[in-house]
């Protein structure tokens, strides 16, 4: 680690902010059309990854769906506690013992809970979910990580022609520092081998941003000539050039009125336009469906509206929890290469020691009727004195087998048996 950056290069802080650039913001998305968005998107693969990561920052600032979808998926993990966790025994090095791998972990972990923007960090490293990058540079002192920087995006580049790393802009760089496992950790879930920008979610958002725009953009447009009934007179004698002039005004002047005079010889009538031949709504619906599938994988648990059933619904909520299981696997990861293993590898020098990993701290469901079957079970078992063995006692209640104790006190007093003992609880066969 020292070798491939330097002591000195570790401890030096790259990112510092910039008041001229890092306030500048070129807006990609006003005013934006499919040549606009297409040049856009065209710029990014050729390395400017700040434009990818400004794109999807705009859209979720301008979009109020998009913007929930996103905080949703993020949410997901953010709300989920993390820790630092001991690897099982089978992935040890040799020499090392379950113990070791527990005190390194502690280490770790005590050395990033000394860090007041670790916490910022890890949500900072989170929206790469979303905008398809996030990058925090690291900050150690004699081997010791004490500080990270988050990476705004307008500091992200990339040479694809030269290499497939991400690149840092700072102020004596203004093609970038190579971020490189040790000094930065890069956050790209959806990243192709050689291609880190081509299969991104903010490509597709950006697509459906731009249609329910122009939808809306027409909608409007359709509301303005259409939205207001037709104000229609008949006239009796049509070939009057001056009442019909006049009539003429005087359905201009009662736009905003709701009163008219007009002679017995003219006949008012309104027209409004057919509601049922105007495609905008569901147009606006199947897009917010597709976001809602893009971000979240599903749509019942956005939108339940008058389709779909209980057994759909948590179909649709086990897709939505196998992708967040997804992106933790992925963010545990990028935290145990880029994070824990240079921290280890700083810490314990010329070591080798157990890498732990970053996990978040997940409490699963449980089966309420399947408990109380075992507790049913377990006292049938009693009532009957039927032997259990302490250790299945102790699986069943979740508990811990005393020490220096032969044997478990039963968790019932067996009743005395008697020709009216009690049948085998229902579910039993």
């Amino acid at each position: 680690m020292e070798a491939r950056f330097g002591l000195l290069d570790l401890e030096r802080r790259i990112v510092r902010h910039d008041p001229l650039r890092d306030h500048l913001r070129r807006y990609l998305t006003d005013a934006l059309t499919p040549e606009k968005l297409a040049a856009v998107w065209k710029q990014v693969d050729q390395g400017d990854l700040a434009a990818m990561v400004e794109t999807a920052e705009e859209i979720e600032a301008k979009e109020p769906r998009i913007f929930r979808l996103a905080a949703r998926r993020r949410e997901s993990l953010s709300e989920v506690e993390w820790e630092i966790a001991a690897p099982p025994d089978d992935e040890l090095p040799e020499l090392s013992t379950p113990e070791d791998a527990k005190a390194v972990a502690d280490v770790l972990r005590r050395d990033l809970q000394a860090i007041r923007s670790f916490s910022q960090t890890v949500d900072h490293l989170i929206t790469g979910i979303t905008s398809g990058l996030a990058v925090s540079e690291l900050i150690w002192r004699r081997g010791v990580l004490v500080d990270t920087q988050d990476v705004p995006a307008n500091r992200l580049n990339a040479t694809p022609w030269k290499d497939p790393d991400v690149r840092v802009i700072a102020e004596d760089n203004w093609i970038g520092y190579q971020a490189r496992p040790g000094k930065f950790m890069v956050f790209a879930p959806t990243q192709r081998v050689w291609q880190r920008t081509k299969v991104v979610l903010p490509r597709a958002a950006s697509v459906l941003y731009m249609a329910k725009h122009f939808a809306i953009t027409d909608w409007l447009a359709y509301a303005e000539i259409f939205g207001m009934p037709w104000r229609i007179a008949r006239i009796a004698d049509a070939g009057n050039d001056e009442l019909r002039k006049q009539v003429k005004k005087w359905l201009s002047e009662m736009a905003a009125d709701s009163f008219a005079v007009m002679p017995m010889d003219v006949e008012l009538q309104f027209a409004e336009a057919s509601r049922s031949s105007q495609p905008f709504g569901d147009l606006i619906a199947m897009i917010h469906d597709e976001m809602s599938i893009l971000y979240l994988g599903q749509t019942l648990t956005t939108d339940i509206g008058d389709r779909g059933s209980f057994a759909a619904t948590k179909v649709h909520a086990n897709v939505a929890a196998s992708i967040s299981m997804a992106d933790m696997r992925k963010e545990s990861h990028m935290m145990r290469d880029q994070l824990l293993r240079p921290m280890a590898a700083l810490r314990f020098p010329r070591r080798e020691v157990p890498i732990p990993y970053f996990k978040r701290r997940i409490v699963s469901d449980q089966n309420l009727e399947a408990e109380r079957l075992k507790l049913e079970k377990l006292k049938y078992a009693d009532a009957r004195t039927f032997p259990v063995d302490d250790q299945t006692r102790a699986d069943i209640l979740d508990l811990p087998i005393p020490e220096h104790k032969e044997e478990l006190t039963p968790i019932l007093k067996a009743p005395a048996v008697s020709s009216s003992a009690p049948g085998p609880p229902s579910g039993i066969r």
